[in-house]
Order: C-alpha cells, then sequence, then structure tokens
C-alpha cells in the first residue's frame, strides 16, 4: 500500500510547493521527493523514527502536504503509537477522501486498538477505493473474524486472493476462516494451495495438518504437521495438531501436549485464538479447571467464539457440572444450530465423558 501509493502523495507534495520558478522550483522538488523516499526507506528498515522524523520535516516546509500524514501515521503505527496514528491518518482523509493509504491506515490503526467495527469500516472504505490491491480485503477478513462474523471473513479473503492468485499468506487466512464455519474440505484445499504458493510458509503446512485432522485423515494430518515443524520446530499450535493425528493413529503422543502449551503460552501474540488453543491442549492433559479457565478468557473477549463456547460447555460435561454447561448451550443455540445440537446429543447421555 505504501509504495503503490507513493507517487501520488508525491505529486500532492510537488502541487503544494510554494511558488518557487525555474530552477529553483526543480531544485526544491526533488528534495523533498529524495526525503520522502528516505523516509520509505528507513520505515521499509524498520527504523520508524528516523522515519518519522523526516516525514515531519516535510511538513514543516510544506504544511500543505496533508498527504504525508500518512506516512506519519504509518511510522508512528510502527513505533506502537496508535492512537497518535489514527489521528494522522484521519488528517490525512479529511484532505481528500479518497485517499485509500490513509483509509487503509485508519484500519490498522483501530485493528491494533482492538476497535474492529471501526476497522471493518475503514478497511472497506479503503478496498472501495482501490479494489485492486488484496491487502486491503485480507486486513478486513481479519477484522470480521476477530468480530466472529466468520462468512464476512470467508467472503473477504476470497476476495483478497480473487485480486492476487499468487497471496499464500491470503490463502493460509482463508484456510483458518474455513476451519471456523467447520467447511474441512475447502479449508484443506485453501491450504495446500498456500504451500504450492509458498512451500516454506510453515503455517500453510499447520492448517493443512488441522484440516486432514478434522477429516479424519491422521496419517496426512502428521505428515504435514512434521513438515510444518521442520520450518519451526517449538511451534505450539503445530504440536497441538499433531498431538490430535498421533492420538486418531494411536500412536503415542509422549509430551507433545505439553510442549503444545509451553509454545502457545510462550506466544508473542496475545490473540485469543492462542488462548483457545491453550483451553484444547489443557483438556487433552485433563486439566479441566484449566481448560475452564481460558476458554473463559477468550469469551470475555469475544463473546461469540462458537468453538471456545462449544468446547467450555463440553468441558463442564466432561466435568460433571451440567448447570453450567446448560448455561452455555443457550448461547449456542442463538450462535450455532449444529454445534447445540452436537451438544444436545452429549447432554441426552450424561454418563458420557468427552473431551472437546
Amino acid at each position: 500500500m505504501r509504495l503503490i501509493g507513493l507517487t501520488l502523495y508525491l505529486a500532492l507534495i510537488l502541487a503544494a510547493l510554494p511558488g518557487a520558478t525555474g530552477g529553483a522550483a526543480a531544485t526544491a522538488q526533488d528534495e523533498l521527493r529524495e526525503l520522502l523516499a528516505r523516509g520509505v526507506e528507513l520505515e521499509q528498515a524498520g527504523r520508524f523514527q528516523e522515519a518519522l522524523d523526516i516525514y515531519l520535516e516535510i511538513l514543516r516546509a510544506v504544511p500543505d502536504a496533508t498527504a504525508v500524514y500518512t506516512f506519519v501515521g504509518n511510522a508512528q503505527v510502527g513505533l506502537g503509537r496508535f492512537e497518535e496514528a489514527l489521528g494522522s491518518y484521519r488528517r490525512a482523509a479529511r484532505h481528500d477522501a479518497n485517499d485509500a493509504g490513509a483509509r487503509f491506515g485508519a484500519g490498522n490503526a483501530l485493528y491494533n486498538l482492538r476497535r474492529f467495527d471501526e476497522a471493518v469500516e475503514e478497511y472497506r472504505a479503503a478496498a472501495r477505493l482501490r479494489p485492486d490491491l488484496p491487502d486491503a480485503f485480507a486486513s478486513l477478513s481479519s477484522a470480521y473474524y476477530n468480530l466472529d462474523r466468520y462468512a464476512e471473513a470467508v467472503a473477504a479473503a476470497r476476495e483478497a486472493v480473487r485480486v492476487k492468485p499468487d497471496f499464500a499468506a491470503g490463502y493460509v487466512n482463508l484456510s483458518w476462516y474455513y476451519s471456523m464455519t467447520d467447511q474441512h474440505q475447502e479449508s484443506l484445499a485453501a491450504a495446500r494451495r498456500a504451500a504450492e504458493l509458498d512451500p516454506s510458509n510453515q503455517m500453510a503446512h499447520t492448517n493443512m495438518c488441522r484440516a486432514l485432522n478434522d477429516l479424519g485423515q491422521f496419517a496426512e494430518a502428521a505428515s504435514a504437521c512434521e513438515r510444518a515443524l521442520r520450518l519451526k520446530p517449538d511451534d505450539g499450535e503445530t504440536l497441538y495438531y499433531l498431538g490430535i493425528a498421533r492420538k486418531g493413529l494411536k500412536r503415542p503422543v509422549g509430551d507433545l501436549f505439553a510442549r503444545a502449551l509451553a509454545g502457545l503460552e510462550g506466544a508473542d501474540s496475545p490473540e485469543a485464538d492462542f488462548t483457545y488453543l491453550a483451553g484444547a491442549a489443557y483438556s487433552q492433559l485433563g486439566r479441566h479447571a484449566e481448560a475452564i479457565a481460558a476458554y473463559r478468557r477468550v469469551l470475555a473477549e469475544r463473546p461469540d467464539f462458537v468453538k471456545a463456547r462449544y468446547n467450555l460447555a463440553v468441558t463442564y460435561v466432561v466435568v460433571g457440572d451440567r448447570a453450567s454447561a446448560l448455561a452455555e448451550q443457550r448461547a449456542l443455540r442463538r450462535l450455532s444450530p449444529e454445534k447445540a445440537a452436537k451438544l444436545d446429543a452429549l447432554l441426552a447421555e450424561p454418563a458420557q465423558r468427552r473431551r472437546p
């Protein structure tokens, strides 16, 4: 997005130059062009404060070049200053309502602030303005997913890979979103496409393993997980899915779930997905109280996370807390009639105990 918009932003900056003539104007324009290009280089190298200093220097020289505020926002996002970045992007958008970069950047700032409803609106605006940019649709799909609006997440992710057919990361995301709606064959196809496009993408192989587990193809699942672990040996999610595959094959699991839990708890991301998987790992280890606590943390953040709510209900059945399971069942009837029906069947046989 930043590089695609560079020519436009430069044009706006040059248009805002003071009315110099002849060689002086050309020299000033060249200097600004070089400054902006240098700022972009620094930003891409992760030197965000230096990039920010350059962008602010440009604005001091040409205060009317408000398109530069998009670049200011990019650097502020890199520095983790998301509220400030949001203000910068919105200042750029006030000057030019058709600035797709500003709208996309505002979406990124809002996403990092976990204001997903607002992020959706900004990403949708960016996608309308620049329907040729896959990142706008990919980010929109992620915002929808964090709102547990899975069908819309799938639709946006599909649009991302339509716009960019070789978008391996887009297929990885699409595979995960399909899994949330129990479209396991589609999830597997998307993961396989991601791996074809980028064999070094660890998550492509991990998602393939998960989808194959869901389809009961445990031998292939184990192979996919082993490929993923060659790329990232201590990945908690992959270790968890490998444990499930080995259980399906009735082979020894060893310490896979304990290692998975260590990897998930040490993950850099605070995303609810990791906590959800940690809950599943606790259940596999028979640590049900900790599983319940993990699922409840997920649902405190994302109350419509269907699989977390279903797993919580099943865990309540496992520990004999029928009343709590029935409370979760009421929420499931609204969220997912299919999951509610599965829980009905489990509750109809109270002596049966299952792990989620």
